[in-house]
């Protein structure tokens, strides 16, 4: 892979892992068949159509996951955005639930939730977009710091995510519990590039 911009087009791409430590090329995933992305630490993809992915998780310092795609079989996310900044990212983190839309197990860390609370109004007036939505789960960091308290969850910020499904659970764990996030521990490869074709029937 050089520099700039790479694309995953693949019409039988059935699982893909995409994972690196440092900042690498910008990418665009176009797989139809797609149905389990991971993306760990790879800033700059963005899925642009897997119409029948089902589980995502995505995990990174900084920065969102960029979506386009409909994801409309999604039902299983979990994202872990470790430092948001907090007035840039926040439109961003709006946007990205959005097209989560169709989600029904969702799990977030702490500073994702957080971010909402202090960008209320991007969500106050917006309908509910989690029509389907069963499970909420929100964890915090890995290693507790102290900059990072319990926030209090606004009212706003319940009705976003639960409004669209009243029977949905919305569970907050805390530091003793141990988070889906992984911990960092400096020696990933400088990338890895995992994938499988889905059978043909």
């Amino acid at each position: 892979m050089g520099s700039g911009r790479f694309n995953i087009c693949h019409p039988r791409l059935c699982n893909l892992t995409l994972e690196r430590s440092n900042e690498g090329e910008k990418g665009d995933v176009v797989a139809p068949q797609l149905m389990n992305l991971t993306i760990k630490y790879w800033t700059g993809i963005h899925l642009i159509s897997s119409p029948n992915l089902t589980s995502l998780q995505y995990e990174d310092y900084l920065f969102p996951l960029e979506v386009s795609a409909d994801l409309p079989h999604l039902e299983k996310v979990d994202i872990c955005i470790h430092h948001c900044n907090v007035g840039a990212d926040a439109h961003e983190i709006v946007c990205m639930l959005q097209k989560l839309h169709s989600v029904k197990f969702l799990t977030l860390n702490l500073e994702i939730i957080k971010i909402l609370c202090s960008y209320v109004e991007l969500i106050s007036h917006q309908p509910s977009p989690f029509a389907n939505l069963k499970c909420l789960e929100i964890y915090p960091k890995i290693h507790p710091d102290s900059e990072q308290t319990q926030p209090k969850v606004t009212t706003e910020v319940k009705n976003y995510f639960v409004d669209g499904s009243p029977g949905a659970t919305f569970t907050m764990f805390s530091h003793e519990v141990c988070t889906p996030c992984s911990i960092f521990l400096g020696f990933y490869p400088t990338f890895l590039f995992k994938y499988s074709h889905c059978s043909l029937h």
